[in-house]
């Protein structure tokens, strides 16, 4: 069966193959296309959820930003008969997305997710090379028609960009680029990223300022402790360095300040003239929110008319907020600038500003005249000085204390699982109800993924150690480490050794590209990936084969399969349980009394019809497969 769409721009696109839905991964791009996973509702004759495969552009031309909303009928997690709508937006390479802004009149934003998975570009070089970057939302549409709108700064200019619910677009050069046209039947695989469909709704977020990153300047390398020191994680969407700057597309607020200097490094600059009354001036402030844990550096660039005066002319000040970090005085300091500290008058002169930051928080920068002379300030750089070390970090935030005797639950069974990426089609409930016994007591807790301009972070993950000692086992469904930050993993470390269970999906934020091998589980995993990128396409699908007797139960006819797989090497007392030839996806490994189990098997990747089997999770067993990984992890907790 094949399904066409007209969207609200006009745009016609068709399903390519008929089968159940599912994503692909997006590092096969042959042409910069926007592939996303669509979900309608409707009549008996629209989509709903498990019916639409890979969706491509048909003969159309793709201009610079698009996007799509459609409404779905929502799954049983999101509450039965609410309606929710996607919204995908698709850069052409070299563009970046900085600042979210929204008019949800009769929405609630539920989440957003940029890609960030294994093939997002590190660099700005590599994401000038790149094919396509998407960014998705969730929205919860509280009545039928009611309107809201997207505007983007790009942080490779200082244009925005606002797309509109009715389908307009305004502002930015929308509609410049274009692709061939292309026949659906010879059309290249689609690049489709996945979209983290999140329960809960984000924190409220600050408004964060145009930026341009400049691509000259390289990222401190961190100081580390020792050679096998693990790198503090880094936080959302990490840069090198941020140019905070007054152009003319700074806030309203400040626009009457706003006026023309060649000197200035976008040529507009703020200007503070003397005030008619002592101490009356100016503020200014701005946000940040892209550097990773370690010291942080805020440049201000200002410049006075009269540099004899020895009264003070500004302040500026720089404040970590919503932070992990116990002493509060490394993450806030001001100075108080006189005119005697400038170099020269009508000069524009540099003043530092250092604090430290955690893995959580943002960054915000301020600046305060006293009206003693004209002053001009065109904009504060923000950079890296220092990143933490796993050691240094642990010594600067508040993390709980284990209590004295605290042992795993043996009472219940109850397994957390985290609210990832292709979440729902791992099955992991459906395991619960086929466990050995149908044990009538097995519960089931959640997590759910929030990504923010602020931080990545579970919503509902068990932080407090009784509260993670009462499970059995936690499934690690495709979320990243600094999701859990620094202190989650050594919590689930020391969790796994005293007799608990760890259970790692793989796919687009396991291993490497989760950056699981650089937290404080790296050492104690069964498995060391062997490539940088540690997910990898195989041209001939992987047959899924138990090794010895695991899963004898289970049947095998439906010769279930992977096209994507984790390259990985088997460490040292690590049992392979399940492979394909000489290739391990399912690894045990015992730590002191736990287990931890990764599954390097991934669901990107669609059905290859040649083959004759079906996709791993399309597989009848695979529910029966889980429920027998759950409990054989967790025998060390069951009585």
């Amino acid at each position: 069966m094949v399904y066409h769409i007209v969207d609200k721009l006009g745009f016609n696109w068709t399903n390519s193959v008929n089968t159940i839905a599912k994503p692909h991964c997006p590092h096969r791009c042959a042409v910069p296309i926007l592939a996303i996973l669509l979900i309608a509702c409707g009549p008996a004759t629209a989509m709903r959820f498990g019916e639409i495969d890979r969706f491509r552009l048909v003969d159309q031309a793709v201009p610079v930003l698009e996007w799509n909303t459609i409404d779905f009928e929502a799954r049983p997690s999101l509450g039965a008969g609410e309606k929710f709508a996607i919204l995908s937006v698709r850069l052409t390479p070299g563009r970046s997305i900085s600042k979210y802004d929204y008019d949800l009149a009769g929405t609630t934003c539920l989440a957003m997710a940029i890609d960030d998975g294994p093939f997002r570009p590190e660099t700005w070089e590599q994401r000038q090379a790149a094919d396509v970057e998407i960014v998705h939302l969730l929205y919860k549409v509280k009545q039928a028609d009611a309107p809201f709108s997207l505007t983007i700064a790009l942080l490779d200019t200082n244009e925005t960009v606002t797309l509109n619910s009715d389908g307009t677009v305004e502002g930015g050069d929308a509609g410049v680029a274009h692709t061939p046209e292309i026949s659906p039947d010879t059309q290249p695989a689609p690049v489709e990223a996945p979209a983290a469909v999140v329960e809960e709704k984000p924190e409220e977020l600050k408004p964060e300022p145009v930026q341009t990153v400049l691509p000259a300047v390289e990222k401190p390398k961190p100081i580390l402790a020792g050679a096998a020191e693990q790198k503090a994680p880094d936080t959302v969407d990490n840069r090198p360095t941020e140019d905070v700057l007054i152009t003319l597309r700074t806030g309203l607020k400040d626009k009457s300040r706003r006026v023309k200097d060649a000197a200035a490094r976008s040529g507009w600059a703020f200007k503070a003239d003397p005030a008619d009354k002592p101490g009356k001036g100016m503020m200014w402030f701005e946000y940040t929110y892209r550097q990773s844990p370690g010291k942080v550096r805020g440049t201000f660039r200002v410049k006075i008319a009269d540099n004899t005066s020895p009264k003070p002319v500004a302040l500026i000040r720089g404040v970590i907020s919503n932070s992990e970090l116990k002493d509060f005085p490394s993450r806030y300091k001001e100075i108080l600038l006189k005119g005697t500290d400038f170099a020269a008058p009508d000069r524009y002169q540099d003043f530092h500003i250092d604090i430290s930051k955690g893995e959580r928080g943002f960054a915000s920068w301020s600046l305060e005249t006293t009206g003693v002379t004209s002053l001009w300030f065109d904009g504060v750089s923000i950079g890296q000085i220092s990143e933490f070390t796993t050691e240094e970090l642990l010594q600067l935030i508040e993390h709980p204390v284990k209590p004295a005797n605290l042992a795993l639950a043996t009472d219940t069974f109850r397994v957390h699982e985290t609210y990832g990426v292709y979440m729902p089609m791992w099955k992991v409930s459906e395991a619960l109800q086929s466990l050995p016994g149908r044990r009538h007591d097995a519960q089931r807790t959640q997590s759910h993924l929030l990504v923010s301009s602020q931080n990545t972070r579970l919503t509902g993950f068990p932080a407090e150690w009784e509260e993670l000692y009462g499970h059995s086992v936690v499934v690690l469904n495709n979320v990243p480490a600094k999701s859990v930050g620094l202190v989650g993993s050594l919590m689930l470390k020391q969790y796994v050794e005293d007799g608990g269970c760890l259970i790692m999906m793989g796919d687009t934020h396991g291993l490497v590209s989760g950056r699981w091998t650089e937290s404080a589980l790296g050492p104690v995993l069964p498995v060391a990936p062997r490539k940088e990128k540690d997910l990898v396409y195989s041209p001939k699908p992987l047959l899924l084969q138990p090794r010895g007797n695991a899963f004898d139960s289970l049947n095998w006819a439906e010769k279930p399969y992977t096209i994507y797989y984790h390259s990985a090497e088997v460490l040292p007392r690590a049992a392979v349980l399940l492979a394909s030839g000489k290739i391990p996806l399912i690894v045990e490994r015992q730590v002191g009394k736990g287990h931890i189990i990764v599954l390097l098997i991934s669901m990107c990747g669609g059905n290859n019809p040649k083959v004759g089997g079906v996709p791993f999770w399309q597989w009848n067993d695979w529910p029966g497969l889980m429920a027998e990984l759950i409990v054989m992890g967790s025998r060390s907790t069951q009585r």
